[in-house]
């Protein structure tokens, strides 16, 4: 029976045997033909399926017993583990490509000085150790234990660890990400109509001289209807285009300018909002605590229900943030932001809200069957 270093000998032998062999065969910058092309394209395919059940098995079977019998089993395996994943990671973006892409070749040479470098790791600084740790009967059966698992091991790189994963949100946080979201699609609507504002003042600006004439044309002609002035500076439409008329041309541009700058401002929060970045939620905060005064000194000169309601969402968009995204260290700040993330969406809290697979029965005698009463005839 092959103990476990002759196994994965056997398997380190193959993987170098299938790397010759591509180095050796023609490339495409060598001018190989299409079934040669194609033929490298099969080989590689067939070193990946090989390479991905070996890495799996030793992840499955071979480092946890270096861990738990060598005294710095923790750092060889961790030090294996990242080689493998930094192999993987190579294997898996060759597996989408074939011999005649312009990146094959470079990633295959970066995958054989990957796995020439792991194999040597493993064969002399690991080994030597775990030989003398293992008895014969362990090495054999760990070894008959990688043999077995080939046939249902994985054929392509397998999902990397838990640390390269990222999690969907769920319970506080995909709530927090909602919120933000919405005051995302607030601020976009700013965006969008204090951007049209701003070009429209920027388009009167050019035009000013132009349609002041036509507007001035336009007031004759009803005065001339009316057979008396028309009063343009009371109110209604007419006085309010002649307000607007009125203003110099560098108070419009002044105008435009803001509308403008704080257009931006709010794109750049909605941006920075839809994505959930700490940096624009500070933003958003600053932005918006600066207006409030402004609001509620509009509200004290002329109360409308519309000025009412903008004041109510800024000021609770001020509220939510500073409190439930614990902002300048409040309520522990970033940290305990993390934490809660952590707790409630985290690896942990997977493994909390997972259900147990039931424990089996134990096995116990079998019970005899009672005997069968024997009714008489």
């Amino acid at each position: 029976m092959a103990d476990v270093f002759t196994v994965l000998g056997q398997d380190h032998e193959e993987v170098k045997r299938m790397l010759a062999e591509l180095e050796k065969g023609p490339t495409r910058a060598s001018g190989a033909s299409a079934d040669q092309l194609a033929l490298r394209t099969k080989m590689t395919e067939q070193l990946i399926i090989e390479e991905s059940r070996h890495e799996a098995l030793e992840e499955m079977y071979f480092w946890p017993i270096v861990r738990d019998h060598l005294p710095d089993g923790d750092t060889l395996a961790d030090q294996a583990t990242g080689q493998e994943q930094r192999a993987k990671e190579v294997l898996a973006k060759l597996d989408k490509l074939d011999a005649g892409d312009a990146e094959f070749e470079k990633l295959l040479a970066a995958f054989a000085a990957a796995a020439q470098e792991h194999i040597a790791f493993e064969e002399t600084a690991v080994w030597p150790g775990l030989r003398t740790a293992l008895n014969t009967e362990r090495a054999a059966e760990l070894g008959t234990q990688i043999a077995g698992g080939k046939k249902t091991a994985p054929t392509r790189p397998h999902p990397p660890g838990r640390d390269e994963i990222m999690l969907p949100l769920r319970g506080r946080p995909l709530r927090d990400k909602y919120v933000l979201r919405l005051i995302a699609i607030d601020r976009a609507v700013h965006f969008v109509v204090l951007g049209v504002l701003a070009i429209a003042v920027f388009v009167f600006i050019a035009h000013k001289s132009t349609w002041q004439q036509d507007f001035l044309r336009i007031v004759a002609a009803l005065q001339g209807s009316v057979g008396g002035p028309v009063n343009t500076a009371s109110g209604g439409i007419e006085g309010e285009l002649t307000k607007l008329f009125a203003f110099s041309t560098r108070n419009l541009e002044i105008t435009g300018v803001v509308l403008a700058a704080y257009a931006a401002l709010e794109g750049v929060e909605a941006v920075g909002l839809w994505h959930a970045k700490r940096w624009a939620e500070y933003l958003t905060f600053i932005a918006t605590t600066l207006l409030l005064g402004p609001e509620i000194y509009e509200i004290v000169g002329k109360v409308t229900v519309l000025k009412c309601l903008t004041l109510a969402i800024n000021a609770a968009i001020v509220i939510y943030l500073v409190l439930a995204k614990r902002l300048f260290g409040l309520r522990g700040g970033g940290r305990a932001e993390h934490a809660v993330r952590e707790a409630e969406g985290g690896w942990g809290a997977l493994e909390r809200t997972t259900p147990r697979p039931a424990p089996a029965p134990a096995e116990g005698p079998a019970q005899e069957e009672a005997p069968r009463p024997v009714l008489d005839k």
